[in-house]
């Protein structure tokens, strides 16, 4: 396949790069909270040197939706960080300070085709 031809290339994509798409329901009404913890949650990940999600919100579909997108190099560098933020206590405090509706996390895995 001709690097022309690559989608992942166009984008401006590692071949073998991987995609997290985290999305969720921001619990009604905690909207301004969500979004002063979601700043914190970025900050703290800039501090410790992880990779900075994107934060996307909603224009349509459900209310309150927030999605973050976290673009790593490759499938080894997800499964790295993943391993390390597991065992991060700061991490669990700063991450589930965001007021997420109960069960409404999703989690999608890609890598460039």
């Amino acid at each position: 396949m001709d690097e022309s031809d690559d989608p992942a290339r166009r984008l401006g994509c590692p071949r073998m790069s991987v995609v997290l798409l985290v999305r969720g329901e921001v619990v009604y009404g905690r909207w301004a909270d969500f979004l002063d913890a979601a700043q914190r949650y970025l900050e703290y990940r800039r501090r410790k040197g992880y990779v900075v999600p994107e934060l996307w919100v909603g224009m349509s579909g459900p209310m309150n939706t927030a999605l973050f997108v976290y673009r790593y190099v490759d499938g080894k560098a997800h499964e790295d960080e993943d391993r390390t933020l597991g065992q991060d206590r700061e991490y669990a405090e700063v991450a589930s300070s965001m007021p997420y509706r109960e069960g409404s996390l999703h989690y999608e895995l890609f890598r460039a085709a």
